[in-house]
């Protein structure tokens, strides 16, 4: 695992940088198990579009919460655009 783990560094921020940026791994899984919880209680039973609009609303929670995890763990600086 150690050599797979040499290949892909390129991917990921340095650990230091990821450790300072930690706040927001914690905030994104706080955001995906909050979502997953919503998604779970609300059940859907009654459909329609109502339904429909909040499924779409903690859809979007749970993809800001990856979002925020993903942030915090990949390089994406602005090395594309030069």
């Amino acid at each position: 695992m150690k050599d797979v783990s040499a290949e892909v560094q390129s991917l990921f921020r340095p650990r230091e940088e990821i450790m300072s940026l930690f706040h927001w791994i914690i905030i994104g899984q706080a955001g995906l198990a909050l979502a997953f919880v919503m998604i779970y209680a609300s059940g859907f039973a009654t459909g329609g579009i109502a339904a429909g609009v909040r499924l779409g609303i903690m859809l979007e929670i749970l993809a800001v919460g990856a979002r925020c995890a993903i942030y915090a763990t990949q390089p994406f600086r602005q090395n594309f655009l030069s």
